[in-house]
């Protein structure tokens, strides 16, 4: 039999109950031992793909453990590159190398690498983008499709998926990015549920490139559409609010997301979104609090990412003016001046605008917007509307300034483009 083969099986095979006599001990010797490692790698993964990664760190340290006593190399392997990847999802980049360093460390199984060795790249890439190494990345990420080889029913499509589209954030091929999402999204409709941990990484993946375009409308609309938000979605919610100028909503999601979120990755995220509302509003030692909050967090994990998708100018004031009475210590202002100061940033730059355009149209607008689309006539667009030519035209001209746009046909593709308009 295939070896690939085989340990495909061995992973979608092992049911749940299977899974939890083998954990509770129920099977022993030799054989115990490795099918122990199989379940416990198993439930992991299903515990990755479904966003419960503390859980799912349990699961996969058990499994590498018993693999290793067991001389499972195969299932070793994967444990490790799937704990580097639930690691690195959360910016926990310190113990993510740790455990690529232990999958290094293990003796190649021929055959199987393919499907071991997704996560452990992912995780690879996902640690290189934390640390702003771009080339890294995207060396790590050249070898795996968008949309992942469905002969080996690769799960970890979407992580795939995530980690290109946050390197294009940054890389500058946003535009690719969202077509080749897409792609992949249509491609797992069956499985890319609304509300699952999946959808929601990428889902974020697309708020990021669409924030990255200067599309803040869509940017807004991918988020509006959802009936609730969760961690990673309102921590974009708070960046996109900072960029379109709602600063007290984005420093209340900011600050929301900071007192619950485990994730050192979100927390850094959202502290240096509530630290530039918190200079904006004039609040400068909440502001110095916010900030070296966020830099001793990423420091400790070498967590440059976040640092690119915030307005570094403001957070360089942030640090000019601490410490202040009341405020952080010498020691930390000086470790957020360190990271701020840190040349990868200068090189990769600023992935997000400064400011991020919104167009908002009165109710009458829209509809004025929605029957151009289907006809070039004013006249009938008022008599559709039950309002007068001169009326239509009076809109026209206000939506005309709004768009930036000086005829209807651009008018209509302007609209498409920021989501004003759908098909």
């Amino acid at each position: 039999m295939d070896p690939t083969r085989e340990l495909v099986d061995a992973f979608d095979g092992v049911a749940d109950g299977v899974v939890d006599g083998v954990v509770d001990g129920r099977v022993d010797g030799a054989v115990g031992g490795d099918l122990s490692a199989h379940a416990r790698l198993h439930r992991g993964v299903q515990l990755l793909l479904r966003g419960e990664l503390v859980r799912a760190v349990e699961d996969l340290r058990a499994a590498a453990r018993v693999a290793r006593l067991s001389g499972v190399e195969p299932v070793l392997r994967a444990a490790c590159g799937h704990l580097a990847l639930a690691h690195a999802l959360q910016g926990d980049l310190v113990v993510a190398q740790h455990w690529l360093d232990q999958l290094d460390g293990a003796t190649p199984a021929e055959g199987l690498e393919e499907v071991s060795g997704t996560g452990a790249v992912v995780a690879r890439a996902l640690v290189a983008l934390g640390r702003l190494d771009l080339e890294a990345a995207g060396t790590a990420l050249s070898g795996l499709a968008w949309i992942g080889d469905p002969v080996l029913r690769d799960e970890l499509w979407g992580f795939v998926a995530y980690a290109r589209c946050e390197l294009a954030v940054l890389r500058g091929d946003r535009t690719a990015a969202l077509h080749a999402l897409d792609a992949a999204v249509a491609a797992h409709a069956s499985t890319c549920r609304p509300g699952a941990f999946v959808p929601d990484l990428l889902l974020g993946a697309r708020v990021d490139l669409l924030a990255a375009l200067g599309d803040g409308n869509r940017a807004r609309a991918v988020l509006d559409e959802q009936q609730g938000l969760s961690l990673l979605l309102r921590v974009r919610r708070a960046r996109v609010d900072l960029l379109i100028g709602d600063v007290v909503a984005a420093r209340t999601h900011a600050v929301r997301v900071g007192a619950v979120s485990t994730s050192t990755r979100h927390r850094v995220q959202a502290l240096l979104v509530e630290a530039v509302a918190e200079q904006r509003l004039g609040q400068g030692t909440d502001a110095a609090v916010a900030a070296t909050r966020a830099a001793e967090l990423a420091h400790a994990q070498g967590l440059l990412q976040p640092f690119a998708h915030v307005p570094l100018a403001e957070l360089r004031h942030v640090a000019a003016g601490a410490p202040v009475p009341g405020g952080p210590t010498w020691h930390a202002v000086g470790l957020l001046r360190e990271v701020l100061e840190e040349p990868v940033l200068g090189v990769v730059g600023e992935a997000m605008p400064t400011t991020l355009t919104v167009v908002e149209l009165t109710e009458r607008e829209r509809a004025v917007l929605g029957e151009l689309a289907s006809t070039p006539s004013l006249d009938v667009v008022a008599a559709r509307l039950f309002v007068s030519p001169n009326t239509v035209k009076t809109q026209v001209r206000s939506l005309y300034r709004k768009l930036g746009v000086h005829n209807r046909d651009d008018a209509v593709v302007a609209a498409y483009r920021s989501g004003l308009l759908r098909d």
